[in-house]
């Protein structure tokens, strides 16, 4: 496998040599830095897609905290929504929204 495949998702080249007891079994992934080229290079809304797949994979004890002015926002739509008079969109159509901007953007 000398050469590089068009089609593979990273490049082999990318990859750390480490030096492994015998008979130890690991798997080798590509550096922080490669990772991020690779994903930069993909469609904008692969990006997006790939983004909210890591995103899904931090705990919820992990994520950073809200800032004061998110907090105040969040007590504000609250209380609108309670109160009935905010108007609003399912995700899905405000998700497909933005995906059918992104490819129509040049």
């Amino acid at each position: 496998m000398g050469s590089q495949s068009a089609d593979l998702p990273f490049a082999w080249g990318s990859f750390r040599r480490v030096r492994l007891p015998r008979n130890s079994e690991v798997d080798l992934m590509p550096d922080y830095d490669t990772v991020l080229a690779d994903a930069s290079r993909l469609p904008v809304v692969d990006r997006i897609q790939l983004i909210e797949a890591l995103w899904d994979t931090v705990p919820d004890e992990a994520a950073p905290p809200l800032s004061e002015e998110w907090l105040a926002e969040i007590q504000s739509r609250s209380a609108e929504l309670d109160a009935g008079t905010a108007k609003t969109v399912p995700w899905e159509q405000v998700r497909a929204d933005a995906i059918r901007r992104l490819r129509t953007e040049p």
